[in-house]
């Protein structure tokens, strides 16, 4: 499985994010998850991915900087050969 990371941030109300071929971005983590998937069928991806999101640490507000940045870094795996339906929380 091969991984693809992605830089993750949160500005005005919505999560982004992007790396050297592509930005996405929706209004909450599970709406990010479907379009990176459309995004990256869109570029030829197919097959089984580990994503990982990594904490934009230079956008954390300073009263957040007691936390370490890991703490907001997200995981998961994606599979791309088949339609996989994210369901976005309410």
């Amino acid at each position: 499985m091969s991984t693809l990371e992605f830089e993750l941030s949160f500005r005005n109300n919505r999560w982004f994010c992007k790396n050297n071929q592509l930005v996405c971005e929706a209004g909450d983590l599970h709406l990010l998850d479907e379009k990176l998937k459309e995004a990256l069928i869109s570029l030829g991806y197919k097959g089984n991915y580990q994503i990982k999101y990594h904490f934009d640490f230079d956008v954390f507000p300073l009263w957040m900087r007691q936390y370490m940045p890991h703490y907001f870094n997200r995981n998961f795996e994606i599979n791309l050969t088949q339609n996989n339906n994210y369901e976005s929380s309410k």
